[in-house]
């Protein structure tokens, strides 16, 4: 289910599909299945961090792995940091509850 408070904050910042976690080559694994849950946490925004081929190798081996799902992590542009601050919403990782 999805958090509607998130979606009126999406609808106010400049590029939203940096934050819902759908984009190509995304891996969606059953975490039941998984052991091991790592957040890879890049400290710039997705933009930057997705062009970075060291995070996209390092994404894709552990992934790669039966036991591990693997998801990354970026830090919001400051439209999305300006909405954050004044509305409240935590910091997650996708969709799932890795949250600061």
């Amino acid at each position: 289910m999805r958090n509607r408070s998130i979606d009126k904050i999406l609808l106010s910042v400049e590029k939203p599909a940096r934050y819902i976690g759908n984009e190509y080559n995304a891996v969606h694994k059953n975490l039941d299945s998984v052991e091991v849950r790592f957040a890879f946490a890049f400290p710039d925004v997705y933009d930057i961090g997705m062009s970075h081929l060291g995070i996209r190798i390092l994404y894709d081996i552990l992934n790669k792995r039966d036991d591990t799902f693997c998801e990354r992590v970026f830090a919001p542009w400051v439209d999305m940091e300006e909405q954050r601050t004044h509305k409240s919403p935590s910091l997650c990782a996708g969709r799932r509850a890795v949250c600061l």
